[in-house]
């Protein structure tokens, strides 16, 4: 019943994964910090450059130290990133007489404390020896950190019913109304995982039960789409991440140009009307590629229940997603969809595609 490799190597994809934005996170500050300190006018004191860096760097760990501690109390941190924040834009317009260098240096040295720990979880994970734990989602504790540029990374408070101990993993499909054997990073958080019956019993090493097995179920779910169509998915896969990191870079050098000319009327800021055309050319494919993605590989539909809901933040406004719950083959899966709900939508039922080869890749999303 327990497909143990499977898991692994969900894991490990998470995790080359979480590398790769983390990574590709910090070389685009990196970037951002040159292209600002190349565009400032007076010259820069080394010593004031240390001094700010140095408390971006410190800033930047205690936000990632508190914010994990309170998210481990079941807490919101979002007051923390905002006075951390805050707290570079100050020192850098003291320090530099540039407050963007101080927040240019705090989104640079962010993503190091979770590229860290990932870096101490590899041995573990090369060796094919993550931890393990049996048990389910406290109710009510998923919360968001802002972990790298790219996006967001949800948290939430996984309880082990052998152990009772209480584990902050990184991970989106888990629903608090089912029990979950999760293979888990300990220094990271990264987890996936698998539901399990709550009827099932585990022994104290957390090794399931013997019971009368059941007769093998026939899938019923539609065939995979065929090879020609998930190698075209694959290469728009390929080009909207281009795209899309090409957008973020576009998004740096308009930011920095228009600081880099602002006070100045007598130039005429050439950067941005070269970069902004492209910007929108970038956006624009970039949601293109997504979707023809998503159509080739999503291709089986069902209905499924709404089993919780996230709130996602998009400027000044914030909306509630619906995460479902459903079956294929007799494997449980959850997955958020994209279709805006109500904060009170538990139990209402949504019909969506999915990937017959990896169902938590979902499109649409419709409330029957």
């Amino acid at each position: 019943m327990y497909r143990q490799d499977d898991r692994l190597q969900a894991l490990r994809k998470l995790c080359r994964r979480a590398l790769l934005i983390n990574l590709g996170a910090v070389l685009t500050a990196v970037i951002m910090v040159i292209i600002l300190l190349a565009a400032q006018i007076a010259p820069l004191s080394p010593v004031r450059l240390a001094i700010t860096a140095a408390l971006s760097a410190a800033l930047a760990v205690v936000e990632y130290t508190v914010e994990r501690a309170l998210f481990k109390r079941g807490l919101n941190a979002a007051l923390v990133t905002g006075l951390c924040l805050i707290g570079t834009l100050i020192l850098g317009g003291l320090l530099m007489g540039a407050s963007m260098l101080g927040v240019a240096g705090y989104i640079c040295f962010r993503p190091l404390p979770p590229l860290f720990s990932l870096l101490r979880d590899r041995g573990r994970l090369t060796e094919g020896n993550p931890c393990e734990a049996v048990g389910r989602m406290k109710k009510g504790s998923r919360r968001e950190s802002s972990d790298t540029l790219l996006g967001m990374n949800t948290y939430l408070l996984f309880e082990d019913e052998l152990t009772h101990e209480t584990h902050l993993l990184r991970a989106v499909g888990l629903s608090h109304r089912r029990r979950y054997r999760v293979l888990y990073l300990p220094h990271s958080g990264l987890a996936a995982g698998e539901a399990i019956p709550d009827e099932l019993q585990i022994d104290p090493f957390g090794n399931p039960v013997e019971a009368p097995v059941a007769p093998l179920r026939e899938p019923t779910e539609e065939a995979p789409a065929d090879s020609v169509n998930r190698q075209k998915a694959a290469r728009y896969g390929v080009f909207g991440r281009i795209c899309r990191i090409l957008t973020y870079i576009l998004i740096g050098i308009l930011f920095i140009s228009s600081l880099a000319t602002s006070g100045d009327d007598t130039s005429s800021p050439a950067s941005i009307l070269l970069a902004f055309p492209p910007l929108i050319a970038c956006t624009l494919l970039g949601t293109f590629f997504k979707n023809r993605e998503l159509k080739l590989r999503c291709t089986a539909r069902t209905t499924a229940i709404c089993v919780d809901t996230v709130r996602r933040h998009s400027g000044k406004h914030s909306h509630h997603y619906p995460i479902v719950e459903f079956e294929v083959n007799g494997v449980t899966y959850t997955a958020e969809l994209t279709v805006s709900c109500s904060h009170d939508a538990v139990g209402q039922l949504y019909s969506f595609y999915y990937d017959p080869l990896e169902p938590t890749v979902v499109r649409g999303g419709w409330r029957e």
